[in-house]
């Protein structure tokens, strides 16, 4: 029982060890897959790319140009400041409210008493009619008075209060203090006009400075709605056009010369108290720009199959790395993934032990015998890396892989069943090594091929006769297999090849 588990235990070993060196023969000497080169715009081309289908790529960077132009073309859009015109209109109100105030009349009690304007006119005239003679209070007979009639003219001193206005040098300091920022010279001759106004209006005739203060107001709200209002950057100008060109007034009631101080001075009033009331209206204009952006199509660039993407050397610009890569032309160069490639090839050990097991068990009870299988798998695995070391642009020396030799090998120094059973890693290995479904499956045959001619030899000259025929064999069959998988342009090399195989590997 202890031999039993002895001899178990040294299976298990070999077999473990086969499994190692198994993989290490496939992995040493592979590179890993690397991964594709970047390809990076304003960079060299590595190679020349040709579409290999029609294709229609997005020029990004020119649909962004085109989408920023029309958006550039979008107007500024613009909203008039109310409160700002509404500002201005009150700013003018309480000027004129200031100079009514500097030019309030003085109250009649307040005046000094030299103040008080006698009116000549207030100066009556009476008739009284003397008393008849004899009467009491009569004058004396034969006065150069008497009459029957006589009149009398007496100066009854009737006085009436006329409104006067503060000294000229008062009103002006009070200006001065309410409204500083108006220049001197449009104070003084506001003054003038409500001492002109004033002077109407005493006279019997119609003030008219409320008249003026409208007159200020309507040409203020005109140049704040001209236009929509009035730029920050255009406040200047417009101020500086209304001091050089006032703009006429409507005020046919004052003289001509009170109509040229309006005139001059209304305009420079307004500039002093304009303000920028035309502001940019940001939401209206991104919202417009977002729109004319969005109307623009996409601007993309087609290549036809065939056609040349990217020259070898060339500056790649952004549509042909996006091109290129759309294609999927960049691929990685060939690499193995060294982890999977072990893992498949201790699978297959352990398949083919697990066979050697179950259908060849005279082989599988001795530790030796499996061993020396083990020995053969490993070789079997080094074998078929033997196209690497052929040129590689020759794709009929792929079925240079000696995998009859692993069925003469199993033939001889197993059995039959053993020699078959070998097939199964030696077309694996094949298929992990080459990668070409076509050479896998010749690499099973040519396994299989020589067991049943050298499996009964009992001579040198029956083991020439077996290798001939194996030869024989595998010739078409491998023909057979490059022509359904390569086509019929190197069938008859392949034929070649594959004798040739045969022979040395019977060697």
């Amino acid at each position: 029982m202890s031999r039993y588990r002895y001899a178990g235990a040294l299976r298990l070993v070999f077999i473990g060890v086969t499994v190692v060196f198994t993989a290490l023969a496939l992995v040493v000497g592979r590179g890993a897959p690397e991964a594709p080169p970047v390809l990076g715009v304003g960079e060299a081309s590595p190679q020349t790319f040709f579409a290999t289908q029609s294709t229609e790529v997005v020029d990004a960077a020119a649909t962004d140009a085109a989408r920023e132009q029309a958006r550039l073309q979008v107007e500024t859009q613009y909203f008039q400041d109310v409160q700002v015109t509404n500002a201005v209109l009150a700013d003018i109100r309480q000027f004129f409210a200031d100079v009514r105030g500097a030019a309030e009349p003085i109250p009649p009690a307040e005046l000094p008493v030299d103040a008080v304007v006698i009116d000549p006119a207030a100066t009556t005239s009476s008739t009284q009619e003397l008393p008849a003679e004899g009467d009491e209070g009569a004058p004396p007979e034969g006065d150069d008075q008497a009459a029957a009639a006589q009149t009398t003219t007496t100066t009854v001193p009737v006085t009436t209060t006329t409104l006067v206005l503060p000294p000229r040098e008062e009103m002006s300091a009070v200006l001065e203090d309410a409204a500083p920022q108006v220049p001197p010279a449009v104070r003084e001759a506001m003054l003038d006009l409500a001492m002109s106004s004033f002077e109407a209006e005493t006279a019997g005739g119609s003030e008219f400075f409320g008249e003026v203060e409208l007159e200020a107001l309507e040409i203020a709200r005109e140049v704040l709605q001209e236009d929509g209002g009035i730029l920050a950057d255009a406040v200047d100008d417009v101020q500086r056009q209304l001091i050089t060109t006032p703009p006429p007034v409507l005020l046919p009631q004052l003289t001509f010369e009170d109509r040229v101080l309006a005139r001059s001075s209304i305009g420079a009033l307004v500039a002093t108290f304009l303000q920028a009331n035309k502001r940019i209206d940001q939401a209206a204009t991104d919202e417009l720009q977002a729109a004319a952006a969005q109307a623009v199509e996409e601007i993309t660039v087609g290549f036809v199959v065939g056609e040349a993407i990217a020259e070898e050397g060339e500056r790649l610009t952004e549509v042909q790395v996006e091109a290129i890569q759309s294609l999927g032309l960049l691929q990685p160069e060939e690499g193995t993934r060294l982890e999977a490639l072990a893992a498949v090839a201790g699978l297959a050990v352990l398949l083919a032990s697990f066979f050697l097991w179950r259908v060849a068990t005279p082989q599988w009870e001795d530790p030796k015998r499996v061993a020396l299988f083990g020995l053969v798998v490993v070789l079997a695995a080094a074998a078929v890396r033997i196209p690497e070391i052929l040129p590689a642009d020759r794709p009929e020396f792929l079925y240079a892989v000696p995998a009859a030799v692993f069925g003469y090998l199993g033939a001889i120094l197993f059995d039959s069943r053993t020699a078959a059973l070998l097939a199964i890693p030696v077309a694996v290995f094949t298929g992990l090594a080459t990668g070409d479904v076509g050479v896998t499956l010749f690499a099973a045959g040519a396994a299989m091929a020589p067991v049943p001619f050298v499996s009964a030899v009992s001579s040198r000259r029956q083991l020439r006769l077996a290798v001939l025929s194996s030869a024989a064999v595998l010739a078409p069959f491998a023909a057979a297999i490059a022509w359904f998988f390569q086509g019929d342009d190197m069938w008859w090399r392949v034929a070649i090849i594959a004798f040739v195989n045969a022979l040395v590997s019977g060697v």
